[in-house]
């Protein structure tokens, strides 16, 4: 930005973001992902998918205007693309799981200029880096940015 004549980067981002709608559903559809029933009583549950399987459930209090929610949203997607039987390292522990799929959906959001809560998503990031022995390797990176690039486009064409 700063190569540009452009003065309030700000002003860029949020345009950017209103022009993308977040369809849940159509989204899902596009990636190849079911959307089951939320059934978990959890209040503080924002959604949960289902190990080795292309299946989601997000709370029904999802909306686009909760960007708190989006965040799960494209944290759940992320573990229904990223851990499935076919991958190679499928014996990823449950830490590197859950750090590819935060850091997944961190990126989703700032790409989108999501006003989540950046702050509590690198405390979650830290905490599973702990269990997942401090090891963010090179091929979980890459895994984190091929699926938030995957994402993006079906955002993207989604949302016309």
């Amino acid at each position: 930005m700063s190569a540009t004549d452009c003065k309030d980067e700000s002003k860029v981002a949020k345009k950017l973001s209103d022009k993308i709608t977040v369809d849940a559903v159509k989204i899902c559809k596009e990636l190849d992902i079911k959307i089951v029933d939320f059934d978990n009583m959890n209040g503080n549950c924002g959604g949960y998918s289902f190990k080795d399987e292309r299946k989601i459930a997000i709370n029904p209090a999802f909306t686009q205007a909760n960007d708190v929610m989006m965040s799960t949203l494209f944290h759940e997607i992320a573990h229904a693309l990223l851990h499935t039987k076919d991958r190679k390292d499928v014996n990823t522990n449950k830490g590197c799981r859950e750090v590819e799929a935060e850091l997944t959906s961190f990126l989703v959001c700032a790409s989108l200029s999501k006003d989540f809560n950046a702050d509590t998503s690198i405390g979650y990031i830290k905490n599973w880096l702990k269990v997942a022995n401090n090891k963010l390797t090179d091929e979980m990176s890459k895994h984190v940015m091929d699926t938030a690039n995957n994402i993006l486009k079906a955002i993207k064409k989604t949302s016309k």
